[in-house]
């Protein structure tokens, strides 16, 4: 009983010793930084809806959890891209239906940004930027020696809202690694769904959705028609796409996307 209860004290001690606390700072290029981000209260808030006079505002929602952005669309929660969530569902399905990072480095698989059973066998430090205009994310894991930083920021002056993902992986160990990467935001939405429609009528919503090639590696997501109930059939002819491109040599090279097959 008594070695039982050592080894447990010691188990508490190296649970206390790994307990990671978040840390806030403004810095003095004016970047508001929490460290350990996700270790905080929760809390959501907006990236400013600047767009520029020549420009389509986009509204886009984020939390400090995972890989933070949890909504974004133009005009209303009916044409969202990334689905309207509040806040409470937010925080729940931030780990599973926003972006994700799914990394093969020498045969050992990884996620960063989440906070699951996984995670626990790895040492990192994960930091949160909040600007005025775009919001960043940095996860240092010294177990594998790697870096993960996320930008977000959206287009201005352009005739068409957009958001703009950038990550960046760097090998901060001396040694080679082979990586195996697949990326992306987890569920899209069609333009032509409503918020209505996918909080009451989420399978009947799915049935409508498609999606078709815009150019050669750009999808492009979107139903047919309307989804509402009336006799008249009303074209869908707004659409929501997807793309993305590999930095190589200082050359963008597009990626090839991968989608549900089943639509």
């Amino acid at each position: 009983f008594l070695l039982m209860c050592s080894k447990i004290r010691e188990e508490l001690n190296k649970r206390r010793k790994d307990v990671k606390i978040a840390s806030y700072e403004l810095e003095s290029d004016g970047r508001y930084r929490i460290g350990s981000y996700d270790e905080a209260s929760a809390f959501s808030s907006f990236l400013p809806g600047i767009s520029g006079p020549d420009g389509i505002p986009l509204w886009c929602m984020y939390v400090n959890r995972a890989q933070a952005i949890t909504s974004f669309g133009v005009a209303n929660k009916d044409n969202a891209i990334a689905e309207f969530l509040s806040a409470v569902w937010a925080y729940q399905l931030i780990g599973v239906q926003g972006f994700r990072t799914f990394c093969k480095i020498n045969d050992n698989y990884y996620e960063p940004f989440q906070k699951d059973l996984a995670s626990t066998h790895y040492d990192y430090t994960r930091c949160m930027w909040i600007e005025q205009d775009r919001i960043e994310l940095e996860e240092v894991n010294e177990t594998l020696g790697l870096s993960f930083n996320v930008k977000y920021y959206t287009v201005i002056n352009r005739p068409l809202g957009a958001l703009v993902r950038s990550l960046t992986i760097s090998n901060e160990s001396s040694e080679s690694k082979q990586l195996n990467l697949l990326d992306g935001l987890s569920l899209i939405l069609p333009a032509g769904l409503t918020d209505s429609g996918l909080k009451s009528m989420r399978c009947i919503s799915s049935a409508y959705a498609s999606v078709r090639l815009a150019s050669d590696k750009v999808p492009l997501y979107s139903t047919k028609v309307k989804t509402h109930d009336e006799p008249e059939v009303i074209r869908v002819k707004e659409g929501t796409f997807y793309s993305a491109w590999l930095v190589d040599k200082n050359k963008l090279v597009p990626i090839e996307p991968v989608v549900d097959p089943d639509v």
